[in-house]
């Protein structure tokens, strides 16, 4: 089971899906299959995939008429495409079940014009509209599309780990990206904190980009942790005690209130990126809430 399936697998036993989600993978087939597992799971009546309801079974003969897959007849999609197929279509009600799905299979294939056609869907679909994007590089996706969708990595075998040695390279870059971003985030434009807060865009391996985003987040609750322990006077136990300077910055800025919030925050990102949330868009929110805590703090 892959991550993607494992998420629904949860999700659908707890409460009701989102209305937008992406499914990334090595490979368009492994991306839409996975969006294919979750739209049959989502519109069944048990939310199982059970194969008996009424549901399951028009899902399986191929004609399930609240299902619906986007096609193109060029490599790319055309914007007509995205109107008709999508914008214009899911404003008519589900024809016999609950929801109303689209898959858009090799989501890579939209332009930057199909992309701004169906924001406004994306940001505001109608209460029975889930829209499922399938495909194998993120990276091709308007800021503001990612942002509205939760993202999903759909590879077969799932999280496989990176070498130690990969890793320990990794963790060194990210380590140096985020304490520049500390040392200038008040300073720093909304697009400068966002662009340091995602993976570089041509590291294009999904398993990478995640760990990425683990790494991004343990450091920032180290750092916490060290701000915390200066707060109280706790320096010989700190994290990174060659950062003393800049963490004593923060926690002479910041009060208990603020720094408690920070904390919060930190924790939700990390729950996000669990549930495997887009990163960029996780921590470019933690970032921004830093950045406006010290400026309450200068008020």
């Amino acid at each position: 089971m892959n991550q993607a399936e494992e998420y629904f697998s949860q999700i659908l036993e707890s409460g009701e899906p989102g209305h937008a989600y992406l499914f990334e993978a090595e490979s368009d087939e492994a991306a839409l299959n996975a969006a294919r597992f979750a739209a049959r799971r989502i519109a069944c009546e048990t939310k199982s995939g059970c194969g008996r309801c009424p549901s399951c079974r028009a899902f399986d003969s191929g004609n399930h008429p609240d299902i619906i897959s986007l096609s193109k007849e060029k490599e790319a999609y055309a914007i007509s495409e995205i109107r008709r197929q999508l914008v214009d279509d899911i404003q008519i009600r589900p024809y016999q079940f609950p929801y109303k799905i689209y898959i858009v299979p090799a989501f890579q294939k939209l332009s930057e014009g199909c992309q701004n056609a169906m924001l406004k869907t994306l940001e505001e679909p109608p209460a029975y509209g889930i829209i499922l994007l399938a495909g194998t590089n993120r990276g091709a996706l308007l800021p503001t599309v990612l942002s509205r969708l939760i993202c999903l990595n759909a590879d077969e075998d799932g999280e496989a780990l990176l070498s130690a040695e990969e890793e320990e390279a990794l963790s060194r870059e990210v380590t140096k990206d985020q304490l520049i971003l500390l040392k200038n985030i008040e300073r720093m434009r909304v697009s400068d904190i966002n662009g340091i807060a995602k993976a570089k865009k041509t590291e294009k391996d999904t398993r990478a980009r995640r760990k990425t985003a683990q790494l991004q987040a343990q450091i920032w609750e180290e750092y916490l942790r060290d701000i915390y322990l200066l707060k109280g006077s706790c320096p010989d136990r700190l994290h990174f005690p060659e950062e003393r300077q800049t963490l004593a910055f923060f926690a002479e800025r910041l009060s208990d209130r603020q720094l408690r919030e920070i904390w919060e925050e930190q924790q939700k990102a990390k729950k996000r990126i669990s549930a495997n949330v887009d990163a960029g868009y996780t921590m470019g929110l933690l970032g921004l809430k830093l950045r406006k805590a010290l400026r309450e703090s200068e008020e």
